[in-house]
């Protein structure tokens, strides 16, 4: 009968745990990585209230102005969350993509609250706007760009205006910056293990660690 090769009762090598350790991510870079899929889609949603436009409602215009107005903030509220309470714990690229397409929502329910706003009157503008009119004129606006070919009269279309561009400056200022700390703290932490895992698998080698465990392995094989 042939003997049945022992089974290694000893702990697990230090090295291997050092190892195990320096290919996962430290709690908060990335080990849950937010997953772009139906969550995403639901920012999108909001959109479908815009078909309102199409039936002869009473104050119609100011209902969706209102509504341009509420879809901001909340577009907002949703960016500083993110920001605070997944920032540091999600896949900083899924992070900087999830508020890429919340920043391009915002600017354009910024646009389409100018068309509502201009549809409400003549005095807002100084022409009257249509829909990618005011979308155009939207990222003129958080691009501090400035072409002058449309610009604010009203004290009202200023306000918006002003408010446009603190969201685009809060946001290239505070949420962006927040990504790239995090990415930049990852390959710090990813250099250190390995700088580490290198002097530890040297002192391994010089202890017989390695060669010792290699030779088990080839035996229960």
């Amino acid at each position: 009968m042939e003997s049945q090769p022992k089974k290694d009762t000893a702990e697990e090598p230090e090295t291997l745990k050092i190892m195990l350790e320096s290919l996962s991510p430290p709690p908060g870079q990335g080990s849950a990585s937010f997953k772009l899929n139906w969550t995403t889609v639901l920012l999108f949603v909001p959109y479908l209230a815009y078909l309102l436009v199409l039936s002869p409602l009473p104050y119609l215009d100011l209902g969706l102005l209102a509504y341009s107005l509420f879809l901001i903030l909340v577009s907002c509220f949703l960016m500083s969350t993110f920001k605070e309470h997944m920032g540091h714990i999600s896949n900083p690229f899924d992070f900087v993509r999830f508020e890429f397409i919340n920043l391009l929502n915002t600017v354009v329910y910024f646009g389409l609250a100018y068309f509502f706003l201009s549809k409400t009157g003549d005095a807002h503008f100084n022409q009257q706007i249509q829909a990618f009119d005011g979308i155009y004129f939207s990222f003129v606006t958080i691009a501090t760009l400035g072409y002058g070919d449309i610009h604010p009269l009203s004290v009202a279309a200023k306000a918006t205006v002003i408010f446009e561009i603190v969201v685009g400056l809060w946001f290239f200022v505070s949420v962006i910056p927040v990504a790239v700390a995090d990415q930049a703290d990852r390959i710090r932490h990813i250099r250190i293990n390995r700088q580490r895992l290198g002097q530890e698998l040297q002192k391994s080698l010089e202890r017989g660690e390695l060669k010792a465990t290699y030779v088990h392995n080839d035996a229960k094989v």
